[in-house]
């Protein structure tokens, strides 16, 4: 099949709906280095941002494994989107653990800061998705920035 840019659409509709037998079709139906140019002309996000941010864990993992299966396709996992987002961005913001852990089980990379110099972490932070900080938490091993270094840093007049 053509990728032409109804196709994209309909990728991008399965993705967003979570509909993984209509994305398997589409997707199937490409040549692997097709799915490169799948991106959202307005904010460069890709099918992995939309699956990602709905928490559509078995879209993930599908898009994950068509990623694997061709090396010319990894840098999909950690795509930007217009604003720096990656999917695992989008999945912290939007509090879905599960999404989190299979992308970074697939080499996405949390600490990937956006325009706004925001890591995954903050996204989960700033949103109060605390499962999502535990485990970014434990898994690398992230220091959260400490705001006391400024006064660390002043002389405390001795």
């Amino acid at each position: 099949m053509a990728l032409t840019e109804d196709v994209q659409l309909e990728i991008f509709a399965a993705a967003r709906a979570g509909d993984l037998d209509e994305l398997k079709t589409l997707v199937d139906g490409l040549e692997p280095s097709d799915l490169l140019k799948v991106v959202n002309e307005y904010t460069q996000a890709t099918p992995l941002h939309y699956a990602a941010a709905n928490g559509h864990d078995d879209c993930v993992e599908y898009l994950l494994k068509v990623i694997e299966s061709n090396a010319e396709l990894q840098p999909l996992v950690n795509a930007r989107n217009d604003s720096g987002n990656t999917p695992v961005h989008w999945a912290a913001l939007n509090g879905h653990l599960e999404t989190v852990k299979l992308l970074c089980e697939h080499q996405a990379d949390p600490l990937l800061k956006n325009e706004a110099g925001h890591d995954a972490y903050y996204e989960a932070e700033s949103n109060d998705h605390e499962d999502i900080v535990d485990y970014l938490l434990e898994k690398f091993e992230i220091l959260p920035e400490d705001d006391d270094e400024e006064e660390e840093a002043q002389p405390n007049g001795n």
